[in-house]
């Protein structure tokens, strides 16, 4: 059986213009005036490489460590 990760990333609150777009459509477009924060996150599912592929991984191909946040198997 493989071993599947999950790794979640979000970019920092100062970097998330994606998150700020989605905020002003949902409130314009939907109408939705409540809306008090958004936060767009990627989801990966790595499977098949090994552990130390995996750590140089996280902070090169699945994220920019100054920009972003990263969540292991879950996030708050």
């Amino acid at each position: 059986m493989s071993n599947v990760r999950r790794v979640y990333v979000e970019k920092k609150k100062e970097y998330a213009v994606a998150a700020k777009e989605l905020k002003s459509e949902i409130k314009s477009y939907l109408g939705i005036k409540t809306v008090t924060d958004v936060r767009v996150l990627v989801r990966y599912d790595i499977e098949n490489i090994s552990e130390d592929v995996y750590k140089r991984a996280l902070v090169t191909v699945f994220s920019e460590p100054p920009v972003d946040d990263v969540y292991e198997e879950d996030f708050d």
